[in-house]
């Protein structure tokens, strides 16, 4: 099977953005994390980490294999970060902009 998953490198990012798709979809609807401070940001990127490295440890591959490094890993950590939440952020700003505009006030509870 290692080897099958290995000649058919397409066909495993299918699997794998199959099963984190499906975490994602039992994550909105039976956890609910959309109604929650996490939002969908955390979860489902956990999960597919973990899942990821699974893979890796069943196909006897490592990180570098699918091109991490040793070598500036926290600076791609912060850069990481900043981009989620900058992105983060830009989400909420648009999303409290709309709601301004339709209702004339925005209230968030958390």
């Amino acid at each position: 099977m290692e080897k099958r998953i290995k000649e058919c490198p397409i066909l495993s990012c299918i699997i794998l953005f199959c099963i984190c798709g499906t975490a994602r979809l039992i994550e909105y609807f039976v956890i609910r994390t959309d109604e929650t401070v996490l939002s969908e940001n955390v979860l489902h990127k956990v999960f597919g980490i973990a899942v990821l490295a699974v893979v890796l440890c069943l196909l006897h591959s490592s990180w570098r294999d699918i091109g991490f490094g040793k070598s500036g890993v926290a600076s791609d950590i912060v850069k990481g970060l900043l981009l989620g939440g900058g992105c983060f952020l830009i989400a909420y700003l648009v999303e409290g902009m709309i709601l301004y505009h339709i209702n004339g006030t925005v209230s968030y509870s958390f």
